[in-house]
């Protein structure tokens, strides 16, 4: 296949609007709501965050993993320490509330560049529809103590 650029050929492209279009499906309800983004690293709890709030009741199973109580199930996928479930920015809503929130893939989990580039054109899309926007950075409190620049050396690190 011959690239466009940069190696990003054909079928790649063809992929990443793929993803996109299903992504975009999950967006449909945004325009009148103020949207919360969740980000930070892979395994921080961005999913268990927006379960918590979203009225999921938690507990800690034995293995050190949050899990809902049952007969609860988890409203938004969560990763069990060795798999990661959110690959697309992915919207949740509860009923009455006029905001949103957007779960969001870790950062550099190396899923390959066409879920990284589709991720970035939805998070785009999802901003700009949003009738308001916040973020909410989750990590340890470690990595923020050196500033930017040590924060970004030790995600590119990964």
């Amino acid at each position: 296949a011959l690239p466009i650029c940069d190696g990003l050929t054909v079928q790649k492209m063809l992929k990443i609007l793929e993803l996109v279009n299903e992504g975009e499906n999950n967006f449909i309800n945004i325009s009148e709501k103020d949207l919360i983004i969740f980000i930070g690293g892979t395994q921080v709890g961005k999913s268990t965050t927006i379960n918590a709030l979203l009225g999921v009741p938690l507990q800690e199973n034995d293995d050190g993993y949050i899990e809902p109580i049952p007969p609860n199930e988890f409203v938004a996928p969560v990763g069990d320490g060795r798999q990661n479930f959110t690959e697309l920015p992915t919207l949740y809503e509860k009923e009455g509330f006029n905001f949103c929130f957007l779960d969001t893939q870790g950062f550099f989990e190396g899923r390959g560049e066409d879920l990284v580039i589709a991720s970035s054109i939805l998070m785009e899309i999802a901003i700009r529809k949003a009738k308001s926007v916040r973020v909410v950075f989750l990590g340890k409190m470690s990595d923020l103590q050196g500033g930017y620049a040590e924060l970004t050396a030790k995600f590119s690190e990964q």
